[in-house]
């Protein structure tokens, strides 16, 4: 069995970083990716061209584009943006139609008091 102490100051200089794993975890836009592990590849791969020596050209690719975290975000949004506008509208439309029908059935719940009214009127000016 592994015992666990509550005790922070036993996790030393790794106490700040306890909860940032579950916080990332919670974020349903952030991934977690193991970088470590290219590093092995390298250090294994270190003779695979049997000693010779490789030089590339240096030059511009016009081909290469740079995606930073801010263009991802702006794609995400309007993604979002895209997909949200028909749900909203959805919403909108069925919150008007609820609105009309309400509207309706007090009209004719107005209008049937009003003839309720008239008619108790008519027997009042009757009896008398």
């Amino acid at each position: 069995m592994v015992e666990s102490s509550d005790d922070k100051e036993s996790l030393g200089d790794h106490a700040s970083k306890q909860g940032r794993i579950e916080a990332i975890d919670a974020d349903e836009n952030v991934t977690l990716v193991n970088d470590q592990d290219d590093v092995d590849k390298d250090m294994f791969y270190v003779n695979i061209l049997g000693g010779e020596e490789v030089f590339a050209k240096a030059g511009q690719n016009k081909n290469v584009v740079d995606i930073t975290t801010e263009e991802l975000t702006l794609a995400q949004v309007l993604e979002a943006l895209k997909t949200l506008k028909p749900k909203l509208q959805a919403e909108f439309d069925e919150e008007e139609r609820l609105k009309r029908e309400r509207a309706e059935k007090e009209q004719e719940a107005n209008i049937a008091l009003i003839e309720t009214w008239d008619d108790i009127l008519e027997k009042i000016d009757v009896d008398h």
